[in-house]
């Protein structure tokens, strides 16, 4: 159980200094990507600042993006890794997504669409 708990401290230890070291570059306040987003279910996504945090209604994601070419770029960082019998955790897959007005399509690491989410008003 020690080694257990040990492990878990020393792993968000490297990962807080790993995120630390390398900064998101700031996106536009006004960039098309900047603000919330959300699913037809739970989802629910926020882009400011290069700063990316999410829910897909059991877990929470956390990270960074950067925006290049129409196309964005996450970087996720820690995120929570519960287990969610029936909650589809599609957004926790994202690598990738491009705006279209107010729509987000997602795509993960293989470039494979996941989902859409909608600006939130």
């Amino acid at each position: 159980m020690f080694r257990c708990a040990l492990f878990v401290v020393a792993l968000i230890t490297v990962g807080c200094a790993t995120t630390a070291c390398v900064g998101p570059a700031s996106a536009p306040e006004n960039a098309p990507e900047t603000g919330e987003w959300r699913g037809t279910g739970p989802e629910s996504l926020s882009l400011r600042n290069g700063k990316l945090r999410g829910n897909d209604g059991c877990n929470g994601i956390g990270g960074s993006y950067t925006a290049q070419d129409g196309t964005i770029v996450a970087t996720l960082g820690l995120s929570t890794k519960m287990a969610c019998p029936g909650v589809d955790t599609w957004l926790r897959g994202i690598a990738t997504a491009t705006v279209a007005d107010d729509t987000m399509t997602v795509y993960n690491h293989v470039g494979e669409r996941i989902g859409t989410l909608t600006r939130a008003a």
